[in-house]
């Protein structure tokens, strides 16, 4: 007969013992909370860059524009002001009829909008712009330049605009857009443009 081995340890205290043994623990940095907010936190991220991808932001032209006087008979029309916008001679292939322009007033705080109605087919020299349209532009344009023509409906309380001078002002033409990706440093040069 065979005596088993008397055992110093309580049955229940063994079971329970044995039982947290086959349990898995984490260290604080990978306990499942850890895991959730990480797997939420890679989520956001996509999530981000997905929308980065998709959204389309506007790319402007730099031009400066002049203000033409026009003679109308047509009380309405004359609220309207008409300019002459000029920009780079590699921006003429960009510029379109119904292209939004904006121009900063004076005082900088309010930003006019308007459309172009007509664009010059042709790079212009500063003479022919002289010729054409009766502007002097030479101390502000050199060498040849794209022409177009900018309506402007709504006349913003700015002294110098209402009263049509013929002083040049800075303005921004909208000449596409671009995904907003491609702004980023090294990531956009794998995007189209």
């Amino acid at each position: 007969m065979q005596k088993s081995n008397p055992t110093i340890f309580r049955p229940e205290a063994l079971r329970r013992h044995l039982s947290r043994r086959d349990q898995a623990v984490f260290p604080k940095l990978a306990s499942p909370r850890i895991f959730m907010f990480l797997w939420l936190l890679l989520g956001f991220l996509l999530t981000g860059a997905f929308l980065v991808w998709l959204t389309r932001v506007p790319v402007y032209a730099a031009a400066r524009a002049v203000v033409v006087p026009k003679q109308t008979s047509n009380p309405q029309e004359g609220r309207d002001v008409v300019m002459l916008v000029f920009s780079a001679p590699q921006n003429l292939s960009l510029l379109k009829v119904g292209q939004k322009v904006f121009i900063k007033t004076t005082e900088g705080t309010e930003q006019m909008r308007g459309s172009l109605f007509a664009v010059e087919p042709q790079v212009l020299s500063v003479q022919a712009v002289r010729d054409r349209y009766e502007v002097d532009i030479a101390s502000q344009v050199q060498g040849a330049t794209a022409v177009a023509m900018a309506r402007f409906e709504k006349l913003p309380e700015d002294p110098l605009l209402s009263n049509y001078p013929s002083g040049h002002y800075p303005v921004k033409i909208e000449v596409g857009t671009n995904r907003a990706v491609t702004f980023f440093p090294i990531v956009g040069r794998f995007f189209d443009r």
